[in-house]
């Protein structure tokens, strides 16, 4: 089965989210820290990765510009929609908070 990254630098959320998905059957690596996520990135690289768009020392977008695969690519966002950013590698925009059921529907369209 192929796995989910999921990154933010809020610790609780990632929690969540690993357990949210873990209780779901996907396989999922979760990053607080931008730099180990793309070390994982790039070492297997992951069926989806979904990433906090604001965090500090580097954006959601600046690790998809660092990000060397064509692998989908969702932001995470209190405040933005998809029409607001103007990459085309980024396949959605998931607003917070995340609902549970939403977060699992979505994943499971590319795992």
């Amino acid at each position: 089965m192929n796995r989910v990254v999921y990154i933010d630098d809020e610790s609780d959320i990632c929690a969540v989210v690993d357990a949210t998905l873990r209780h779901a059957g996907i396989r999922v690596s979760t990053h607080t820290d931008p730099t180990a996520a793309l070390a994982d990135i790039h070492g297997d690289a992951p069926a989806l990765v979904l990433c906090d768009y604001r965090m500090p020392g580097m954006s959601g977008l600046a690790l998809l510009h660092r990000i060397e695969s064509d692998v989908p690519f969702a932001l995470i966002s209190g405040d933005l929609e998809i029409h607001d950013i103007e990459e085309p590698r980024v396949v959605d925009v998931l607003r917070k908070p995340l609902r549970p059921e939403d977060l699992i529907t979505f994943v499971q369209r590319y795992v």
